[in-house]
């Protein structure tokens, strides 16, 4: 009997940067719980690496910066329309909000079937910030937030559509 081997998903994480934080430790999470025998993985950083690059790396998997160091640095954009190209993941899955906009962007340029952009904060910056998410939100297919306070308030103030918004609550491993 031949079993038939199946084809890994490609996922690109996208994330501003991988410093110590709440939500570099959730991606982190995330792709330590991950099958790799079902999904192959591969990390972007807009800016330079940090502590939980490192972990991520432990894991097996390939972790790469855009090595930002300026908001105007339009050039990141191109570089990461190049990785997505390269790599030809089947999901960009982006964290906090410059990652979002550039993803959302990015990822457009690049063909990328499935955008998901990440709301990791009730309130993450501002009028100018809800704005810029607000009018790039055509260009993915889906956003999570961590819970339904920040849903609400998302929905409320028409950052994110409710029927392209998806709730998924922090969690936390009882083992550790």
């Amino acid at each position: 009997m031949r079993v038939m081997q199946t084809k890994r998903i490609k996922i690109c994480y996208l994330i501003t940067g991988l410093n110590t934080g709440g939500a570099e430790m959730m991606l982190y999470r995330l792709i330590e719980k991950l099958d790799k025998t079902k999904y192959n993985v591969i990390v972007v950083s807009i800016i330079p690496l940090g502590k939980v690059a490192d972990k991520i790396k432990e894991l097996g998997i390939n972790v790469v910066s855009l090595e930002m160091k300026s908001k105007l640095e339009l050039s990141v954009i191109f570089r990461l329309v190049h990785i997505l190209k390269e790599f030809k993941p089947t999901i960009l899955h982006s964290y906090l909000f410059h990652a979002n906009l550039l993803g959302r962007i990015a990822g457009k340029i690049a063909g990328v079937p499935i955008i998901i952009s990440s709301i990791r904060n009730t309130i993450f910056g501002g009028q100018i910030r809800e704005l810029a998410l607000r009018y790039t939100d055509f260009l993915s297919d889906a956003t999570t937030i961590i819970c339904e306070t920040a849903a609400k308030r998302m929905i409320s103030r028409k950052v994110v559509p409710k029927e392209k918004l998806h709730v998924i609550y922090n969690g936390i491993d009882p083992k550790m």
